[in-house]
């Protein structure tokens, strides 16, 4: 019998915290993406301190134009950070609350918070965008789910994006995790920016193959 634990997909980590509430972590798992970024972050790092080094130490000419040179090296080095930042630390976090959905999405340089009352949402949506037309025949497109919510300040229907890994594997365990908790339906289309598309042509989910 498969457990619980297994169905949650790669990136992801769910738990139950003492107040009975279901909490998600969204970060970068394991693979090559994530090595090719701890990889890229460590030699922009690098290079970057060792511009600054070059130039304090003077070797370079550090005129004024010598101090605004720093500029350089130093945006290397906050570019290295941003990389492994994302590939190390950067996470979101979601709480399915009670009476609220919360969202928490964390960084080495930025944190942001919010809160969606849970009464407030209408919907889980699901929406496809195919591969490129160049791509190879075995590229999948991206699955990505929204929270579709009426805003407090009277803008109508608004819509969270969650992060992920936008595959069919994930859309479909976060929906049917977010349709239960809320009690309210799943829809699924195309993502925007492909909207005339007809419905009919949107490929299956995992437990649709299997069935």
């Amino acid at each position: 019998m498969t457990r619980p634990e297994e169905t949650v997909p790669v990136s992801w980590r769910q738990e139950i915290n003492p107040a009975g509430e279901t909490e998600l972590t969204c970060a970068m798992g394991a693979g090559a993406n994530r090595n090719f970024l701890v990889a890229v972050g460590a030699i922009f790092c690098a290079l970057g301190i060792w511009g600054v080094y070059w130039l304090l130490t003077g070797e370079g000419d550090l005129t004024w134009e010598g101090y605004a040179s720093l500029l350089m090296p130093a945006g290397v080095v906050l570019c290295g950070v941003y990389a492994l930042d994302a590939a190390l630390y950067a996470r979101s976090w979601y709480l399915l609350g009670v009476n609220r959905f919360s969202v928490r999405k964390v960084s080495l340089l930025r944190t942001r918070q919010r809160d969606i009352v849970r009464q407030s949402l209408v919907a889980i949506r699901q929406k496809y965008t195919p591969p490129d037309p160049t791509a190879s025949s075995t590229t999948p497109g991206d699955w990505v789910t929204f929270l579709a919510y009426d805003a407090a300040d009277g803008k109508g229907v608004c819509e969270l994006a969650l992060d992920g890994t936008h595959t069919a594997e994930e859309t479909q365990w976060l929906a049917t995790m977010l349709s239960h908790w809320a009690g309210v339906p799943v829809e699924r289309g195309f993502a925007a920016e492909v909207a005339a598309a007809d419905a009919l042509e949107l490929p299956p989910l995992p437990s649709e193959k299997n069935a």
